[in-house]
This record gives structure tokens, C-alpha cells and sequence, in this order.
């Protein structure tokens, strides 16, 4: 017959319990919509875009100047399953601290602006930025034109 027998220590005890407890609140951080921000707000910068003025500071931190009013904004649906294309679009997400998985088959704000030009030139990029719930969740600089380059707004340039 074996006989186990322990002694209870109330200092490793409250250890323990304190490691559970700081395990369990980081899982269910990591779990919410919005830890892609997490990386974001390393960075110094707040992904608040409550408000237009919030949005341009957002891109503005990135070196990009861009026109005060947005050129479009419109509600579109993050694809409940992602295909080729926007496996790659989030793979330019991911490398700035975001991820569109935790938002698919949700619909999201779309704002895009013109990045501004030198004079008297007209306008050929445009910086967009995905918002849900006041925060932004994604962002890209692309080019007018149809077909063209389109990048995280810092980091490598990336065919859609």
C-alpha cells in the first residue's frame, strides 16, 4: 500500500493561485476582438478612430499626409471564409498587429483617403482603414488605379 502525504504551504499556495489567475485574465484578453490592437499600441500609436480627427492622426502617425475628409467611407462584410486573395490581405494586416480573423462574417466601416500629392499633381494612393466598434482593425495604402499595388501603410509592398 502507498501512502501519499503533503504538507500545505499557504505562501505557494497563494503562488499558485496568483499564476492561475494572471494565466487566466491574459487568455481571456488575448481572446477579445481586440488584441490585434494590442501590438498597435506598442508601437506608441491609439487605434481610437471614434472620430475623423482620430482617423488622420491614426495615419498621420505612419508618415503618411493625407486629406482632412475621407474620399469614401462604406460598410463592408469581413468574408466568414477567407479565399486566396484575402488570406493575402490579411497576411498585410497581421504584419502591422492586426488580424481580420476575430472579425469574419462581421461588418465593418471602411474609410479611405487620399494621400496628398505633391503640387499640382493629382492624387494616386489612397490610405483605408477598417473600423469596428470605434477602434481600428486594419489599415492599407493602395493605388488609384484598378489593379494596382496595395501595402500595410508601413512595411512591404504586396499584390492583392
Amino acid at each position: 500500500m502507498v501512502t501519499w502525504t503533503f504538507r500545505f504551504h499557504k505562501k505557494i499556495a497563494l503562488a499558485v493561485l496568483g499564476g492561475l489567475a494572471a494565466a487566466t485574465v491574459t487568455a481571456v484578453a488575448l481572446s477579445t476582438p481586440w488584441a490585434g490592437a494590442v501590438s498597435v499600441l506598442g508601437r506608441g500609436t491609439s487605434t481610437a478612430a471614434a472620430t475623423n480627427e482620430e482617423r488622420v492622426e491614426f495615419i498621420a502617425a505612419r508618415g503618411l499626409e493625407v486629406e482632412q475628409v475621407p474620399i469614401s467611407k462604406m460598410e463592408v462584410t469581413i468574408p466568414a471564409e477567407f479565399d486566396s486573395i484575402y488570406v493575402g490581405y490579411n497576411q498585410i494586416q497581421q504584419s502591422q498587429g492586426f488580424d481580420l480573423e476575430k472579425y469574419r462574417g462581421r461588418t465593418v466601416t471602411k474609410y479611405s483617403y487620399a494621400v496628398k500629392a505633391p503640387q499640382g499633381q493629382e492624387p494616386r494612393m489612397v490610405a483605408s482603414l477598417l473600423v469596428y466598434e470605434d477602434r481600428v482593425i486594419g489599415a492599407d495604402l493602395s493605388a488609384r488605379e484598378l489593379g494596382g499595388m496595395i501595402r500595410a501603410l508601413e512595411g512591404e509592398t504586396a499584390e492583392p
